[in-house]
């Protein structure tokens, strides 16, 4: 059987991306030791993402993990990865044990009911302005405040930079949620 993760970072405002002119859309934020983390937690499993996810992609296909893209565009060929339409299509598909769901936003909402775990990643502060294109998940904090309850917290000690004003902000915490079974 699957084991079903979610892996997110926001800032305080919810923010997961934003888009930019030089790189369409992107992580608001530069945080390598985050994207340390997320590799890895992902490498030599399948990861799930949204075509929007996909096009944020600097390298393609995100080496050493089985790679997932959901979309409505049946056209989109590339070599190593598998374009579907649906979640189910995609978990028909998945070739590992842990299967992580990494963006964005849409996928994140559909996948929250039914995943096993989030590592979720807070960035304090905003880091986008009223003005910029984002993608924001606010579903979230919802279903961390009834059905999940936290299996370990851990505080960190390096910074993010925002791509705005290249000013440091904290990344709060790394966060693990479990689902709360019932039976």
């Amino acid at each position: 059987m699957s084991t079903l993760n979610l892996i997110v970072a926001a800032d305080s405002d919810g923010t997961i991306g934003v888009q930019t002119e030089e790189k369409g859309w992107t992580l608001p934020w530069r945080c390598p030791k985050d994207l340390a983390h997320f590799q890895q937690k992902t490498l030599g499993h399948t990861v799930i993402m949204g075509r929007k996810t996909w096009d944020s992609l600097p390298h393609k296909p995100l080496p050493g993990r089985q790679n997932i893209v959901l979309t409505r565009q049946a056209a989109i060929k590339h070599d190593d990865v598998e374009f579907v339409q649906s979640i189910e299509g995609a978990l028909m598909h998945a070739n590992h044990t842990q299967i992580w769901f990494i963006g964005g936003g849409q996928i994140y909402t559909q996948i929250l009911p039914f995943v096993d775990n989030i590592w979720f990643t807070k960035i304090r502060g905003a880091t986008t302005t009223p003005e910029q294109r984002t993608v924001k998940f606010h579903t979230f904090e919802y279903f961390l405040s009834t059905n999940w309850r936290v299996e370990r917290a851990q505080s960190l000690g390096f910074t993010a930079t925002s791509l705005n004003s290249q000013h440091h902000l904290a990344v709060v915490y790394q966060l693990v949620k479990v689902k709360v079974k019932t039976l």
